[in-house]
């Protein structure tokens, strides 16, 4: 059988097979997607988009903890704390992630505990991470009465029992170091020391010595006073060892002054103001004693001097010893806001306690105690411009740490002198102040009404020309009486420390049979008005208060210029007659306060 084959022609459709890539859905990620930093590091995301060449117009960071960590528009992290956040970057394709991991730095300390004798120093050592390496490291101490500590890190024992120091660096756990101090017995006899800083272009400095002046009036403990022209500018009498010192202890501005150099209620550095109602911390005995003999040749000029001393304990520590002389009676100007006679700027201000020349470096000489005592010998010539009977060698030693002063020691350069310390305190020339007596007349004699308080107001009719313009010179007088009358006869007034040195007070003295206190103010249109200011037309040295049989007062002063001011009050026929019963009264103090002055002036 023959079979045919069957022919089938094949048409080929035309498909259309395209040769492009198939399409990509563009993507977006962050890299890093995962950020570890320390607290205050910083680092950049980056965007990267899938594919490469299509461009992002929207582009929004943002971070689910700004207190973990911050994220700019650029992508820069700063970290902040402690913990976890997660980045996220919002675009118009899609948004990307990545979780950042914050720590704190990691600091060591050298030592964790240390036991130190009083006045010791100690320096504590701490490493830094990598990225903190230029970071300052803050100190702190748990107890600055038992234990201090500086910028470098030296813990130095102030007094006996515990304390922790810890050192801490920003965006690092702080470390500490646990510190007992071991008690010394405070054996010898002690002098503070203050160091005040001034200078002839600071208006305000010579109320800052007044303060000092009348704090030392009344001091119980023997404090030596060196003044450094320097902490807020330099003229004639500052030194460079003056400028290490302000340098050191952080002086910032002037007047100022440290005590001991210990952190008073007021801080290292104060106004020297405060010390009216500042009681000072510092223990009036010491652990380590200062002695200075010296020998001083007038035809060479030339000093030599042995400073020596003993410690009350055991120790291998470290302690700094300085050495300087101060000269009084420096005749120079000086700017002063408070006490200017028409100008303020004076020509003839007597300049006091500066120190004119250091024996050891600024900060002081190192010692080292050999069985319990040490010794040190300089010479210096004297140069030819000072004085020396108006010169004191001062002595004073410290810690290896410069605070606190442990001790002090003054002696005159010329023996037989008072190496001009005993002089007119206040600075002034005997040619300033006024240059006639001052004559008052009475104005109002009053009873203080709810007081037994005889009010005795007294204004002259003498001007006198001050910084601020001219004032009317006004006493006032507040004598204290528990019955009808007073005594008759004299009565010394002396300074009373209890007022401020503004208000120039002074009490009637504690041995009479009646009390009283004096306050003097200056009346100027200029400063306020014809009211009573704080600003006072001279400093008052004593004087008497005399009561006569038919009750007149009379008032004698003497001023620091060398003055003397009177004033009588003529008692009326009826106060006389109260004030002529011989009753005697106990001494009130009085301290009378500005705003009760005021009311009284404008009555």
């Amino acid at each position: 059988m023959k079979k045919n084959l069957l022919f089938f022609p094949i048409i080929l459709l035309g498909i259309m097979v395209s040769c492009d890539p198939p399409v990509v859905e563009p993507t977006v990620k962050i890299e890093p997607d995962t950020l570890n930093l320390f607290i205050g590091q910083k680092d950049t995301l980056v965007a990267v988009v899938t594919p490469e060449e299509i461009a992002i117009n929207i582009q929004v960071w943002e971070t689910s903890d700004k207190k973990i960590a911050s994220v700019t528009n650029d992508g820069v992290v700063s970290a902040k704390s402690e913990g976890q956040t997660i980045i996220t970057l919002t675009t118009e394709i899609g948004s990307a992630h990545c979780v950042v991991n914050v720590q704190s730095g990691i600091l060591t300390i050298d030592q964790e505990s240390i036991e130190c004798n009083i006045f010791e120093s100690t320096q504590l050592i701490v490493t830094k991470p990598e990225h903190k390496a230029t970071a300052r490291v803050s100190w702190k101490s748990s107890n600055s009465a038992v234990a201090s500590v500086d910028s470098q890190g030296n813990v130095t024992g102030v007094g006996a029992g515990e304390a922790v120091i810890t050192a801490s660096v920003s965006g690092c756990k702080s470390v500490e170091c646990a510190v007992k101090v071991k008690d010394a017995p405070l054996t010898f006899d002690r002098k503070h020391l203050i160091e005040h800083f001034t200078g002839d272009q600071c208006g305000y400095c010579p109320y800052g010595m007044y303060s000092i002046v009348d704090y030392l009036e009344t001091a119980t403990t023997p404090t030596i006073w060196v003044s450094h022209h320097a902490g807020f500018n330099q003229d004639e009498y500052t030194i460079s060892e003056s400028l290490q010192v302000v340098s050191a202890l952080g002086v910032s501005g002037a007047p100022g002054m440290a005590m001991n150099r210990t952190k008073q209620e007021q801080g290292l550095i104060f106004h020297p103001g405060y010390l009216y109602e500042m009681p000072i911390k510092d223990k009036d005995k010491a652990a380590i004693s200062v002695n200075i003999k010296h020998t001083y040749d007038a035809d060479s000029r030339k000093m030599d001097i042995t400073v020596s001393g003993e410690s009350s304990f055991a120790t291998d520590g470290k302690f700094l010893l300085s050495v300087l002389v101060k000269e009084n009676r420096l005749v120079g100007k000086q700017a002063d806001y408070y006490y200017a006679w028409g100008q303020s700027m004076w020509k003839e201000y007597m300049h006091a306690r500066v120190i004119r020349g250091m024996l050891t470096p600024a900060m002081g000489d190192t010692i080292m105690m050999t069985n319990q005592t040490y010794s040190k010998t300089y010479s210096y010539t004297i140069p030819e411009k000072w004085v020396p009977e108006n010169c004191c060698v001062v002595a004073y030693v410290t810690p290896a740490s410069n605070q606190p002063v442990i001790n002090a020691e003054q002696v005159v350069l010329v023996e037989g002198t008072t190496g001009g310390e005993q002089y007119n305190p206040y600075g002034i020339t005997e040619s300033k102040g006024p240059n006639k007596n001052i004559t008052f007349h009475t104005v109002a004699a009053n009873k203080v009404e709810g007081e037994n308080l005889l009010e005795v107001m007294l204004i002259s009719t003498d001007k006198v020309s001050t910084a601020y313009g001219d004032a009317q010179p006004v006493g006032m007088v507040y004598i204290h009486t528990d019955a009808d009358a007073l005594v008759a006869g004299t009565y010394p007034i002396q300074s009373d420390g209890a007022m401020s040195s503004i208000q120039a007070g002074y009490r009637i003295d504690e041995k009479t049979s009646f009390g009283g206190s004096l306050l003097l103010y200056a009346v100027t249109e200029y400063l306020a008005f014809g009211q009573l200011t704080p600003a006072h037309i001279w400093r008052m040295l004593g004087g008497e208060m005399v009561v006569d049989k038919d009750g007149n007062i009379t008032l004698n002063f003497n001023t620091c210029s060398g003055t003397s001011i009177s004033s009588t009050y003529t008692a009326s026929s009826t106060t006389a007659l109260a004030l002529k019963k011989n009753i005697s009264s106990k001494m009130l103090p009085i301290m009378h306060n500005m705003n009760q002055s005021k009311e009284i002036a404008t009555k």
